[in-house]
């Protein structure tokens, strides 16, 4: 399997619509398409008629376990724009690890997130400090806030 564009997931409920139909206007461009994530999503991208690669972790939400998945997924299926769930900050690690462009999709209000600093919704996935430790073992520079993970995205 190839994929041009590989959306990286959660079943978080809110954010999936958005990634299919994203989806569906990909690949009606000839685009392809895969998506990656929790085996409880499978049917329902398979549903849509969309390639999904199952992504089953004991601990989903790990930092570099995440980092290395997506970098590994990544290469494997030779990615060329990994477009990411920002709340996913170990994936947004591994699309950097892999050396792809990247794309965050923010599926909530984005001014929201910057709030006070610090962006809710990303705090409730991974710490600052998780963050960095992941990215300090692959020799990647320290991040301030996980918004920082947003703006070094392409888009």
């Amino acid at each position: 399997m190839h994929a041009q564009v590989l959306f990286v997931l959660w079943d978080g409920g809110g954010n999936v619509n958005p990634f299919l139909a994203f989806a569906h206007r990909l690949t009606a461009r000839g685009i392809e398409v895969a998506a990656y994530g929790p085996p409880l999503l499978a049917g329902r991208f398979g549903a849509e008629g969309l390639a999904y690669v199952p992504r089953d972790a004991p601990d989903p939400w790990d930092v570099g376990t995440m980092a290395r998945d997506v970098r590994d997924v990544c290469e494997r299926l030779d990615v060329t724009l990994p477009v990411v769930d920002y709340m996913l900050t170990g994936a947004l690690v591994g699309a950097e690890l892999a050396g792809r462009r990247r794309v965050a999709l923010v599926h909530t209000l984005y001014g929201g997130l910057l709030a006070d600093g610090a962006p809710n919704p990303m705090g409730m996935a991974a710490s600052v400090d998780a963050v960095n430790a992941v990215r300090a073992e692959h020799r990647l520079p320290p991040v301030h806030r996980l918004a920082d993970l947003l703006d070094e995205c392409d888009t």
